[in-house]
Parts: structure tokens; C-alpha cells; sequence
């Protein structure tokens, strides 16, 4: 069980204070001691640019296929102007832990930044970075708090895939790293 550090470990900030020294720690108290360091320096460093009409939700429930092969989007309730990061990082995070599949993870990756381009699409790889670390860390938080006997094992397996130390490095980390598995 993971526990706050008092010798120079992560500050952890909790709603009602800081946990005492050697105090067991929550999913979601990890995600946040994880984040903390790393996200909030990141954003206002990324230029400001025009946003673009964006889905919100792509998960893969959101994708129909018809009988002739045709691939449809569905459900756009959240559609809104936005960065297309954030679609993208909503794909490949629901894709890599809700779904089984028979090809790598990277290689999935790949073929959906091969495919927005393709379609005209342009990412910012440092924005897809910080997007991609915000929808593993809300994953964290919405799987922890969830009313399920097996919510802090899920939530600890989601945070196992979390990787934020690309993003400690400031922009320009690249997409390397982004969906790793």
C-alpha cells in the first residue's frame, strides 16, 4: 500500500488536508501527488491557437460500422469548439483500457495519427501529451470514486499505465510515450 512520504515524497493536497506522515493513500490522492509536479507548468507554455469543432466523447462506444463497412460517429451532446487533442487522447485512452485487442496499443496510436492526418487533421504533439495525461488521470479519479467492489484495483491499474514523466520535460516531449502499451 502506498503511503505519504514526510522525507521529501510528493506533497499531497486532499480536500480535507494533507494525510499524516506514513498514512495510507487512495487512487485518486496518488493520481493527484503524480500530477502535481508536472501539469501545472505545462499548459501556459503551449501557444494559444484557433480552436475546431470537436466530438468530446469519441470513446469507442460512440463508432457505429454499418452492414457495407462504413464507419459513423454517433452521440454529439458534447460537441463543441475545441482542441483536437482532445478527441484523439479520449480515443486512444478509452481504446487502450476498455477494450481487448489483438494489436499493439502503439501501433493503434499510429494508424488514428496517420488517419487525422490523412483526413486533414493537424496535432500538436505537446498538446496531445497533456491531453492524454489529463484523460489517464480523470480515468484514475472517475474509476476510484465509482460505487464497484473492485474500484481502487481498477483505479490502481489505470494508474499503472500512467506515465507523466515526459511531461516533466516541459513541450516538445514529442508523442513518444503518449500511448505506450
Amino acid at each position: 500500500m502506498l503511503a505519504y512520504e514526510a522525507d521529501g515524497g510528493p506533497t499531497v493536497r486532499v480536500l480535507l488536508g494533507e494525510p499524516a506522515p506514513g498514512e495510507p493513500l487512495g487512487p485518486v490522492e496518488i493520481a493527484r501527488c503524480a500530477a502535481d509536479p508536472a501539469l501545472p507548468g505545462l499548459a501556459p507554455t503551449l501557444p494559444p491557437r484557433p480552436l475546431v469543432p470537436v466530438h468530446g466523447a469519441p470513446h469507442m462506444h460512440q463508432w457505429l460500422v454499418d452492414g457495407s463497412g462504413r464507419l459513423g460517429l454517433v452521440d454529439f451532446d458534447r460537441y463543441a469548439l475545441g482542441e483536437p487533442e482532445l478527441d484523439v487522447a479520449t480515443f486512444l485512452v478509452e481504446l487502450e483500457t476498455e477494450s481487448p485487442r489483438a494489436v499493439a496499443m502503439a501501433e493503434l496510436a499510429a494508424a488514428t495519427e496517420a488517419g487525422f492526418a490523412a483526413a486533414g487533421g493537424r496535432l500538436d504533439p505537446d498538446r496531445l501529451v497533456l491531453w492524454t495525461a489529463h484523460k489517464r488521470l480523470a480515468k484514475v479519479a472517475r474509476t476510484a470514486a465509482a460505487l464497484r467492489p473492485d474500484a481502487e484495483a481498477k483505479a490502481r491499474a489505470h494508474l499503472d499505465r500512467l506515465d507523466l514523466a515526459g511531461l516533466t520535460a516541459g513541450p516538445s516531449a514529442g508523442p513518444a510515450g503518449v500511448i505506450p502499451r
